[in-house]
């Protein structure tokens, strides 16, 4: 049993035990945010390369995802998408 000098008062352990579950709450919100504003721009994203599938007379699930995987091999190097007559820059994937 630890000495009475040892112990910490409960009180004490119960602020620090809340301060540290506030910050837990705080960050997890956060987390969920950022994951939360990534889906919708990866959805943009997908929709943007599902148009222009489209536009190239890619009519069937399997063919689009062909040609996502070629794309995907093809532009892994450079980090650039070309969709349509634009271009996404890294800046508008953060």
């Amino acid at each position: 049993m630890p000495n009475e000098e040892d112990v910490i008062p409960l009180d004490k352990l119960a602020r620090v035990y809340r301060k540290i579950y506030s910050k837990v709450q705080e960050l997890t919100k956060e987390y969920e945010s950022q994951i939360e504003e990534l889906k919708v721009k990866q959805d943009e994203i997908k929709n943007a390369m599902k148009d222009q599938m489209l536009a190239l007379g890619s009519s069937s699930r399997c063919a689009q995802m062909k040609a996502l995987l070629f794309c995907h091999k093809r532009h892994a190097t450079t980090q650039t998408i070309g969709i349509h007559s634009r271009r996404l820059s890294w800046s508008m994937m953060h």
